[in-house]
């Protein structure tokens, strides 16, 4: 059934439309709550409390724009607050090395691949937040320029070049170590 559809269904409180678009998107809340989150545990109580935010905002989701974008948002500031409550450090929220490094391996190889992972993990943390958010989005989360500019509320050309000139700083950052 077209997303669109369901959505305007579902709020309008239809509980099999509603479990069609979470049956969608919970992968992804979770994938995204464990990455800020570290721990399944932590990452299950974040989604937990996405599925419910959802569930009472989406009578005012007015289809503008993509139902994925407004999950996504909702998701990551239940991760943001989750984390501001048991850090005092807001500047640490995104522990790139924890989110870029493949946890599932074992050997050598991977073991190599992981530190090189490591190190354009700390170029990363060293980039102005802006910089960081939006090579998060688009990298490691796969949002498209356009989500990415209407998520932000800025400007699509700002997207574009603030990526660039962010891909460019870890290029020379990788190439000098």
């Amino acid at each position: 059934m077209e997303e669109r559809l369901l959505t305007d269904r579902a709020a309008k409180g239809d509980e099999s439309a509603f479990r069609a678009l979470l049956e969608r998107y919970k992968n992804r809340i979770y994938a995204l709550a464990y990455r800020f989150s570290g721990n399944h545990e932590d990452a299950e109580d974040i989604s937990q409390e996405v599925v419910i935010k959802i569930y009472r905002y989406l009578p005012g989701f007015d289809n503008r724009s993509l139902f994925s974008t407004w999950v996504y948002s909702i998701t990551k500031n239940t991760c943001l607050d989750f984390l501001r409550k048991k850090k005092s450090d807001t500047e640490s929220l995104e522990d790139l090395d924890f989110m870029l490094t493949d946890h599932r391996y074992d050997t050598e190889g991977d073991a190599i691949r992981n530190e090189q992972l490591s190190s354009v993990a700390k170029l990363v943390n060293a980039l102005p937040k802006d910089q960081r958010q939006i090579l998060i989005l688009r990298e490691i989360d796969g949002f498209s320029y356009e989500e990415i500019s209407e998520l932000l509320g800025i400007p699509l050309g700002t997207v574009k070049s603030r990526l660039a000139r962010t891909k460019a700083a870890i290029r020379a950052g990788f190439e000098e170590k």
